[in-house]
């Protein structure tokens, strides 16, 4: 396993950080797989979050089936990504392919894995986070969702906000969350979410086209993390659309 900076030294909870994957990653010759992780660390809300992207060689996967203490989200950047869920209790694998620019949650209960079923080299971004001291099952069914821009049929509400259109994929309770909400935007060129802040911390993943937030760039793929209270807002100069998902975190204090 191949990492740029290891996963035993945390870093400073951070207010923003913002990301573009870089388009050159190659996988490790002996494994088919590398990572480059980008934050690992606490923040306000969580005890540790962690995010990374990878790239996968034909017919690899990271893992086999495995359950883990994290909630996390897997962002598709490739057509040949499949996502491995496995019934409680069983080793039966089921699989089902995940569109570029697609995003699958699955919390920590649920035995999973993802692979490259095909060539060329499949690219990924990932998030995990826990939160021990939130932790609940009570009442909770364990929580699993996807979604792609290319079918958006799976949502459960749809609302308009300055113009933009916005599906909401989730809203509610997660294992370490008192709301996780899930939300995909479609920016068009000349589309401005005006400047704002809020109470909890927001994952923003871009997944094509290009948008500024508080003034820096940022180009498909590519990620910011949005710390409690950071002022904030969104444009896209254009000319092309940009496809935009919202991880909102909440947490009652």
């Amino acid at each position: 396993m191949n990492s740029t900076n290891p996963l035993s030294v945390k870093q400073p909870t951070p207010d923003f950080v913002i990301q573009s994957i870089p388009r050159n990653m190659e996988e490790d010759p002996n494994t088919g797989w590398y990572r480059q992780i980008f934050f690992f660390g606490p923040t306000s809300f969580l005890d540790e979050l962690c995010i990374h992207a990878g790239v996968l060689s034909a017919h690899v996967a990271p893992h086999p089936p495995h359950c883990h203490e994290h909630e996390e989200v897997h962002v598709s950047l490739s057509e040949t990504l499949e996502f491995v869920v496995c019934e409680a209790g069983s080793d039966i694998e089921n699989a089902r392919s995940i569109d570029n620019g697609s995003v699958f949650f699955t919390d920590s209960s649920i035995p999973h894995s993802f692979r490259n079923a095909a060539s060329p080299p499949a690219a990924y971004l990932h998030f995990r986070w826990k939160n021990e001291s939130k932790a609940s099952r009570a009442g909770k069914e364990p929580l699993q969702f996807y979604y792609s821009p290319l079918d958006q049929n799976k949502i459960c509400g749809h609302s308009v906000y300055n113009g933009i259109g916005i599906d909401e994929i989730y809203s509610g309770p997660s294992l370490y969350l008192s709301r996780l909400r899930a939300i995909f935007m479609r920016l068009q060129a000349g589309d401005v979410i005006p400047l704002h802040r809020h109470p909890h911390e927001v994952i923003f993943i871009l997944v094509s086209g290009s948008i500024e937030i508080l003034g820096r760039k940022l180009d498909a793929p590519g990620f910011a993390f949005m710390g409690t209270q950071m002022p904030h807002h969104i444009i896209n100069k254009g000319p092309d659309s940009a496809d935009l998902y919202a991880f909102e975190l909440h947490q009652e204090v």
